[in-house]
């Protein structure tokens, strides 16, 4: 007669063992050492539609249209102005358009919708 052999019962092997510690160590580590060191800090000037003009060109332009202003106005209080003062005086004033333009410049927006969800 044959005899049955009785089963082993379970118990952990050394490499079974070895590969859980080493599963439940990877789970633990990774995202602890995936985690960024600083937070990203969303700023209104940040991304695509942030303000892309230059500060010290605004500035430039700013400090132009102060002096160009003070001259129009020395200008236009003038009484009696000729047709050469009258020309000057417009010659001032597109000026001061193109430099008003320029110090208020705040850059190009990329995009106007939303890209929602």
């Amino acid at each position: 007669m044959q005899t049955l052999a009785k089963p082993k019962p379970f118990s952990f092997s050394g490499k079974f063992l070895a590969l859980a510690v080493i599963i439940a160590f990877l789970s633990i580590a990774v995202p602890v050492y995936y985690q960024p060191a600083y937070e990203l800090k969303m700023e209104k000037n940040s991304g695509k539609n942030g303000k892309h003009s230059n500060p010290k060109a605004r500035e430039q332009a700013e400090q132009e249209y102060q002096k160009v202003r003070e001259e129009y106005d020395q200008w236009d209080r003038k009484p009696n102005k000729t047709p050469e003062d009258k020309e000057y005086i417009k010659k001032l004033r597109k000026l001061l358009e193109r430099l008003r333009s320029k110090k208020d410049f705040s850059g190009e927006n990329h995009s106007q919708k939303h890209k929602g969800f």
